[in-house]
């Protein structure tokens, strides 16, 4: 019976050389005779044979290339999740506050923040005057490493007493806490009182 090696066509043949591990024990080397020239569309299959380890000296363009990509690839997964995760509360927020559900919005702010801005009865009851006509977010800036984004948001109210229509600005803080993996608003709701 012919080894596996033989019966593999040249562009299709890698060995793997462990080598001696006392000099280099975390190093793996892996030789190509010739890689294919697309490998989406082939199956390599990986012949390992035992020898010894030669130092790389220097890397070809393809395995830098294909390194950079896969630690690319890693930290985007990391970051994908909480990017997500913001864009997800601040969707939802800007939902909720269209459609001027005050109380449903303030959830949104942070426990740590309530404790030192509670939200009053009067706040709750002179929102409720308003409909949100319009909501623009004008800049969004992300700070502290992903973990803190600064919106400025310009709301449109139509005061449905007065039948008048103001514009605010909206400075709004998002931080994300770890631990709970949620974002959370740490600047207090609209205030229809300040004007634009």
């Amino acid at each position: 019976m012919t080894p596996a090696s033989d019966r593999l066509p040249a562009c299709n043949r890698l060995q793997f050389d462990p080598g001696s591990l006392s000099d280099f024990p975390s190093l793996l080397s892996i030789k190509s005779d010739r890689l294919p020239v697309n490998p989406f569309n082939r199956t390599l299959k990986i012949v390992i044979q035992v020898g010894t380890m030669k130092p790389i000296t220097r890397l070809s363009a393809q395995s830098v290339l294909l390194l950079s990509m896969l630690f690319l690839a890693l930290a985007a997964c990391t970051s994908n999740s909480s990017d997500k995760k913001r864009t997800e509360a601040l969707k939802q927020y800007e939902t909720i506050v269209r459609w001027s559900q005050w109380d449903a919005a303030a959830d949104f702010i942070s426990a740590e923040y309530q404790l030192e801005h509670p939200i009053t009865r009067l706040e709750l009851e002179r929102l409720r005057l308003f409909r949100v006509t319009a909501y623009t977010v004008r800049s969004t800036g992300v700070l502290d490493e992903g973990m803190t984004v600064q919106q400025v948001v310009e709301i449109k109210m139509f005061n449905t007493n007065k039948a008048v229509e103001r514009t605010i600005i909206d400075n709004q803080e998002w931080r994300y806490n770890p631990e709970t993996e949620r974002w959370r608003l740490h600047s207090g709701l609209p205030d229809p009182t300040k004007r634009y």
